[in-house]
């Protein structure tokens, strides 16, 4: 199957720089079979574990679930209790979730971009080997990639949409909750005592990363092991240091994103500053700025992202579609086929950086059984 990964991503890739639009058309369904086979069928590292979280889950009495059941994860836990009930086993289950993102992966970046070949091809790069492990995790990316559209998107009660997506997406998994004063942050982004604050961080981050993250890791182990919540509990396994890598990676990426998005926003504005007078025009200005955004209330958590094993390293993860589609929405504007192809292999390595961090260099191993360890293509 790792020959057909790598196939398949030559040829999508091949399609992009091709003017042929069957061709590209081919292509992305081509991408979108590899993608739901790999998703939905693939054993991983941390397969067993869902497994196991499953059959628990459908133990739990799903019509008197919201009464008994005390754990975390409830939106989770609920879909998998649901879904027992039904009498769905793990194997269809797992099918059924990558169906699904696949689905709301394509409808909603069909409202941002033409260009879902792009997005596929970034998908692919480095955020889909990670969702393809951490199952509660990818709900999470989508569903914030869908709170930040219909944001963008505007209209009436825009605001309490995205937050109760967000809210929702944190009964998944806790991480979510990182975003929601993102909501404040965007009213007073642009107070001069903000970018202040956020150039001190960047361009001082390699003089005090490792004592300010060594003291937070400190803290927060200590808090860890003091306290008695079971949602934090999980944590008292981890060693909560400074890693090397990861103190230098994520200060790479998060300001090449920055530098990416400079890039596409100031081009967009230029090129439809004279016709703003249209919905299109309208919500591809708002998006692209909220892009822009995020990456700065991304980057006032820098130093929180070298400490290892807390994984929160997981928060800046969770805007890789919203970015990856805003690349695509500048490749539906651009003309410049060079500077198309520039901004995209960027956006691949920047993505790629991230998932070389996270699991490319530390778990090769778990990248190589995505690719091998397939139930359907070992069926035939």
């Amino acid at each position: 199957m790792g020959y057909v990964f790598f196939l398949s991503y030559f040829i999508g890739f091949l399609s992009l720089i091709s003017k042929k639009k069957v061709f590209k058309n081919y292509a992305t369904i081509l991408l979108i079979v590899v993608i739901w086979v790999l998703l939905g069928f693939s054993e991983t590292v941390d397969l067993f574990n869902y497994r196991f979280m499953y059959e628990e889950a459908g133990r739990i009495d799903i019509f008197s679930f919201f009464n008994d059941y005390n754990g975390r994860d409830k939106g989770y836990t609920f879909l998998m209790s649901f879904f027992s009930y039904l009498g769905v086993d793990f194997e269809e289950f797992h099918a059924i979730i990558a169906t699904l993102n696949i689905l709301l992966l394509i409808y909603f970046s069909r409202k941002i971009t033409k260009s879902t070949l792009v997005v596929l091809l970034l998908y692919l790069t480095g955020p889909f080997f990670i969702d393809t492990i951490q199952i509660r995790t990818l709900f999470v990316h989508l569903m914030t990639f869908i709170a930040f559209f219909e944001y963008a998107n505007g209209g009436k009660f825009a605001f309490e949409k995205s937050l109760c997506i967000i809210l929702l997406a944190s009964t998944f998994h806790i991480l979510a909750l990182f975003y929601i004063p993102f909501f404040l942050f965007i009213k007073v982004h642009n107070y001069k005592i903000v970018t202040f604050l956020i150039l001190g961080i960047v361009l001082f981050y390699p003089i005090y990363v490792d004592a300010l993250a060594g003291y937070l890791g400190s803290w927060v182990s200590m808090f860890v092991y003091t306290s008695g919540d079971s949602n934090l509990s999980v944590f008292s396994r981890y060693d909560l240091g400074v890693s090397v890598y990861k103190k230098y990676g994520y200060w790479l990426y998060l300001n090449g994103m920055l530098g990416v998005l400079f890039i596409i926003r100031k081009y967009i504005r230029e090129s439809i500053r004279s016709r703003i007078d249209s919905y299109k025009e309208n919500f591809c200005i708002k998006y692209i700025d909220m892009c822009f955004v995020i990456n700065k209330y991304l980057l006032l958590f820098l130093p929180v992202y070298a400490i290892n094993g807390a994984e929160l390293g997981r928060c800046p993860r969770c805007f890789f579609l919203t970015f990856i589609n805003a690349v695509a929405l500048f490749m539906d504007w651009n003309k410049n086929e060079y500077l198309k192809i520039g901004i995209f292999l960027a956006s691949a390595l920047i993505v790629f950086t991230e998932g070389f961090m996270n699991l490319f260099y530390s778990m090769s191993d778990a990248v190589i059984m995505i690719l091998t360890n397939n139930i359907l293509v070992n069926m035939f």
